[in-house]
């Protein structure tokens, strides 16, 4: 009996705990990275792996075509192949992602989403041109199709601050955002978005 109370406690503190750490999550999210959100549009999981499995799960319908960058990261591909997305890749220039690629090679409705590190191109380490970003939201919102936007190292710049993701300037409701928080807490914190 006594055992039972206390796993009840534990539970009730462990929600309320998780509560104030969404909260304080949002908090820092909309100071840092210029969104706009609350609890409800969080979900947080150990890995990047973890919420992309998610992602794709939800997504990706058997032939889906999913968009990558040309020399792109190894473990999202096979998560997207597993789910029975047809990867296609993007072509990579200074300028990041060849958006205009997209407009030339795809027809309207045919692409399920991309798959972009908009700040850092892994493994390129191209920044996607704040140009770039705008032509792709509104080809997003035209084509009809998601962006997922791996924002893995936002809190490492070496020079200059860093440029928003993408997800700050969606109008459209067009991208899911992953964050990656490991890199700036202690191992026993290490959570990703």
């Amino acid at each position: 009996m006594k055992r039972k109370s206390l796993i009840s406690k534990w539970n009730q503190t462990t929600a309320v705990s998780y509560s104030k750490f969404e909260t304080q999550l949002c908090n820092y999210l909309n100071a840092t990275r210029g969104f706009h959100i609350k609890p409800n549009n969080l979900i947080s999981t150990r890995s990047t792996e973890m919420s992309l499995y998610i992602v794709s799960q939800l997504l990706i319908k058997p032939k889906d075509v999913v968009l990558v960058g040309h020399l792109s990261n190894y473990a999202s591909n096979m998560i997207f192949q597993q789910a029975g997305a047809d990867i296609k890749t993007i072509p990579v220039d200074e300028h990041g992602l060849d958006v205009d690629y997209i407009r030339t090679h795809f027809i309207k409705g045919s692409i399920r989403f991309i798959y972009i590190c908009a700040h850092r191109h892994y493994p390129t380490t191209v920044t996607l041109s704040a140009e770039r970003r705008l032509k792709l939201l509104e080809l997003a919102k035209t084509y009809k199709f998601a962006i997922i936007e791996d924002d893995y190292d936002y809190d490492f710049q070496y020079n200059g601050s860093a440029m928003l993701p993408m997800a700050s300037a969606d109008a459209h409701g067009v991208v899911v955002y992953l964050g990656k928080l490991g890199q700036s807490l202690f191992l026993v914190f290490k959570r990703d978005l």
